[in-house]
């Protein structure tokens, strides 16, 4: 959950860690630990941010680049799940543009294409033209979906060649946004106008465990839908599969099939006198919803 396979090289991490000694003060000290240990913690964090330090190759730790070993088969066999949320986007075209007062032009939205896609932004930019949605910013927030999602999908495909593989798909649409999110929303009129487009990066992580003491207002399905996701992700770390009595079937990703597990609320109505619960299933529509078949058919 996080993280990504993409490391810097030994050298790259060697040099950002020499500008991070020198940018918080302790490049001349004799002793350069004992020096980085005394200083205050925002020293640190501000030296982080501005040197960039960040994972790399190199040692015990690292020894093979992750994404070649999973390509490879060159890691320890274990049963893995790993899976997104509907709108993964969503959230980085708000924090990047509208949270700071300057929502995407579409100038800066063919500018910002350009620069992430490269040779193939011309493409991008006739399959994800301005016009055919309600801003820069949500056209951009589809094709940085689009593009994420293929991404996920290769990764899910390599490693279900080698390992028991359970994919998902957070798809609750009219969630609560996660609490570092919901708490913006509280204060900020921007934050809670604007358009999302459904479940975004974190959304899911409040369905399985508390954060900063904050309860969401989930109604009573999406507790169900909780209570279903803890089960699952209790079960897979406890036993390697999340799959239980009572709840959906949660298949192996199958290549030919490209099940992944659709984790969503039911819409139940109060009237109904019918309880409260979560619809989640296996689908087989991440594909289609997410254009992968364009996504697939760029140049790499």
């Amino acid at each position: 959950m996080s993280g990504s396979c993409t490391l810097q090289s030994a050298a790259s991490g060697q040099a950002r860690s020499s500008a991070f000694v020198r940018a918080v003060g302790c490049d001349t000290a004799s002793d350069a630990l004992a020096c980085l240990r005394a200083k205050p913690a925002t020293d640190l964090l501000a030296a982080q941010k501005k040197a960039g330090v960040s994972p790399s190759l190199g040692g015990t730790a690292f020894p093979v680049d992750p994404g070649t070993a999973i390509r490879t088969g060159n890691f320890h066999r274990v049963p893995v799940m790993l899976g997104q949320t509907h709108s993964e986007r969503g959230l980085s075209t708000f924090q990047n543009y509208d949270y700071l007062g300057t929502p995407m032009t579409a100038a800066r939205y063919e500018a910002a294409v350009r620069s992430a896609y490269g040779t193939n932004a011309d493409k991008v930019l006739a399959e994800y033209p301005v016009s055919a949605y309600r801003s820069p910013g949500e056209a951009w927030t589809a094709a940085q979906n689009g593009s994420t999602s293929y991404a996920r999908q290769q990764l899910i495909v390599a490693f279900s060649t080698w390992v028991p593989t359970y994919a998902y798909e957070f798809a609750e649409s009219d969630t609560p946004h996660f609490t570092s999110i919901f708490l913006i929303q509280q204060k900020s009129e921007t934050a809670r106008d604007f358009p999302f487009g459904g479940a975004v990066h974190v959304d899911d992580l409040g369905y399985i465990w508390d954060y900063l003491g904050q309860t969401l207002p989930y109604d009573d399905d999406q507790l169900e839908l909780s209570r279903q996701m803890i089960g699952y992700w209790g079960r897979f770390a406890a036993q390697g599969d999340p799959n239980g009595s009572g709840e959906p079937s949660w298949p192996k990703y199958r290549v030919k099939a490209g099940e992944l597990m659709s984790l969503v609320a039911c819409d139940t109505s109060p009237a109904s006198g019918a309880a409260p619960a979560a619809c989640s299933r296996a689908s087989r529509d991440f594909a289609e919803e997410h254009n992968l078949d364009f996504w697939g058919s760029l140049p790499s």
